[in-house]
């Protein structure tokens, strides 16, 4: 439930509810980089692991009382949509347990679906604000500033004993993006409602986007690029239909080119780059792989190939919950649409790839489609680059808490956005 949808107003105060969804927004904000809050917390050597699960849980609590005490729980409202569907992947978890006789994979994602999903739907069906949970998201990049040197030296580490590259690695870099990207988003979109605390935040995220480019990972540079291609078809196209359509066509022929030269593009960018004395750690380990004749994809290619080939046994309902982890002892298929058909079949992949979809065109779609609406859109596309180039190549749904944020958003909108975005696309 945004503070856009509709509500019963003469339930409670307008005050009630404005500071309700503002403690909302800033709690859910915590519980989408409480990944970066855990990992900050163990380079300054304040805990050392478990974290995370204090946070949410700590979230969770303060947007309970808050709604108690504000409203007596009567802003409290389910979507029913978000709890049909939350019910129906519950159902797929206890089908998941009866077919399945090993369950240590099943009761891990289990939990990781109730820690992320299930907490996530309940903090969503109080109200909250939008533009709160993309500025907390950014703001809390300023706990870098307890110990700036300290944080930042741990941010990056040597890959290898003694190999002279430096990068950030695969689970901070992750950690690091929401917040970078909230930054971005709500420079472009909020910049004019920014508090001071919010403005230097926007420094610190433009100073991860510059060490994240540098040091990161491929998966996380590709959600960066994505990001930067979501804002300019956002606000180019909406001065003309035929730039929007410009941008569209070269975009596409731009990905066949890349598609088809990716080795030859890699190899020629790399050099030019060390002849200026630039190197970037995730060309690097692209260029190393190549000379090793090694796979760029990280074997997943492979994985890609024998999850088509069991998918193939029970398309409909796929083959349960965890399946793909039992069978290749813990692995699982880096793919959100593969990893669907093989555990679940169509039965939730359809869904969630329509909302995915409608996600997609949320994100790229012009600002003019969104004048009423224009919070909900910097948000879809905040939850949208944090979460699904990740899960288009490695983690997995049932953990990524940015893609329940995503999924329960398009669920609880109003058929009004919706329609206005048809009318105007």
């Amino acid at each position: 439930m945004g503070e856009t949808d509709t509500l019963n107003m003469n339930k409670y105060t307008s005050k009630s509810f404005n500071h309700l969804s503002k403690i909302n927004g800033y709690m859910i904000a915590v519980v989408c980089a409480g990944s970066l809050i855990a990992r900050i917390f163990n380079i300054l050597g304040i805990v050392e692991e478990g974290m995370y699960p204090i946070i949410v849980v700590f979230a969770l609590i303060v947007s309970l009382l808050s709604c108690f005490i504000l409203t007596k729980f009567k802003a409290f409202q389910m979507n029913k949509f978000s709890l049909i569907f939350l019910l129906l992947t519950i159902a797929m978890f206890l089908i998941s347990y009866l077919r399945l006789d090993n369950h240590i994979f099943l009761n891990e994602y289990f939990i990781d679906f109730l820690s992320y999903g299930l907490i996530l739907f309940i903090m969503m069906s109080i109200p909250f604000s939008y533009e709160k949970v993309i500025a907390g998201v950014s703001m809390l990049t300023l706990l870098i500033l307890i110990n700036p040197v300290v944080i930042v030296d741990g941010l990056i580490s040597e890959r290898g004993s003694n190999s002279g590259d430096f990068e950030i690695d695969m689970g901070l870099s992750y950690a690091l993006l929401p917040s970078v990207v909230a930054g971005v988003v709500h420079f472009f979109y909020f910049r004019k409602q920014a508090n001071y605390i919010v403005k230097i935040s926007y420094f610190i995220n433009l100073f991860i986007f510059v060490l994240l480019i540098i040091f990161s990972i491929r998966g996380v540079i590709l959600s960066l690029f994505v990001l930067i291609y979501a804002l300019i078809s956002s606000f180019l196209i909406k001065k003309s239909k035929m730039t929007g359509k410009i941008l569209i066509y070269t975009s596409l022929a731009t990905l066949i080119v890349v598609a088809m030269k990716i080795n030859d593009i890699i190899l020629f960018t790399y050099n030019y780059l060390l002849q200026k004395g630039i190197e970037f750690a995730a060309l690097t380990k692209s260029v190393q792989k190549m000379q090793l004749g090694s796979d760029l994809s990280n074997g997943r290619s492979i994985i890609y190939e024998d999850v088509m080939q069991l998918v193939v046994d029970n398309p409909v309902i796929g083959k349960g919950i965890s399946y793909y982890a039992i069978y290749s002892g813990g692995r699982y298929p880096h793919n959100i649409v593969l990893q669907l058909l093989l555990e679940t079949g169509i039965v939730l992949t359809i869904p969630i790839i329509i909302i995915i979809l409608l996600a997609v065109k949320v994100s790229f779609s012009s600002m003019a489609n969104f004048k009423e609406y224009h919070e909900y859109k910097a948000f879809i596309m905040f939850a949208f680059v944090s979460s699904i180039p990740r899960l288009m190549f490695s983690s997995y749904l049932w953990k990524e808490q940015l893609f329940w944020l995503l999924l329960f958003s398009i669920l609880g909108a109003s058929v009004t956005k919706f329609k206005l975005l048809r009318k105007k696309m």
